[in-house]
């Protein structure tokens, strides 16, 4: 796919999905900018300095109706809002690399800020990082057109009631 400001070469797995042509053509003009670290998994935000699409988060709202689904591919809880056609524009694009050997591989990318992973994200590992990432999610929320357009999530798993929170 190209090769990050240090030369280390980077592709992207076949099952990834990037969110189509317009933003694996920022991708690859965003990866010479990157400059790595030694960590296995890293994130990194790009500035484009103009409008390059929109984010996909969108901050919550009073009179806003949260729903919560299950991400089919790996089971975790997602937040998101029906009825809102279109998020902020952005002139960011997040990438998120995996070291492999000697190159990286694309594990995710998209328009918009880094997030905070799911509350059930397999990369929580301290009450504090779930916290930080519950408060996010029932802050902000995903919409549902991109999420049902991309068949992201499991339709028989929607609620309006928070998966991380049990009543008490």
């Amino acid at each position: 796919m190209g090769r990050v400001a240090d030369g280390t070469e980077v592709f992207i797995h076949r099952s990834v999905n990037v969110g189509g042509r317009h933003v694996e053509n920022l991708v690859r003009e965003a990866l010479g900018s990157i400059r790595p670290t030694e960590e296995h998994f890293q994130t990194h935000t790009v500035d484009f300095r103009h409008p390059i699409g929109f984010d996909n988060v969108v901050e919550i709202r009073p009179g806003d109706t949260v729903l919560y689904a299950q991400i089919k591919r790996s089971g975790n809880w997602v937040s998101f809002i029906d009825g809102i056609e279109e998020g902020r524009a952005t002139s960011a694009l997040t990438i998120s690399l995996k070291r492999r050997g000697e190159s990286f591989q694309i594990v995710k990318a998209h328009l918009g800020d880094e997030t905070m992973p799911s509350p059930d994200d397999r990369s929580i590992k301290t009450d504090d990082q779930w916290n930080d990432a519950v408060d996010y999610w029932e802050q902000n929320a995903l919409l549902g057109k991109w999420l049902r357009h991309h068949r992201l999530i499991d339709e028989g798993t929607i609620t309006r009631e928070s998966p991380w929170y049990e009543d008490e």
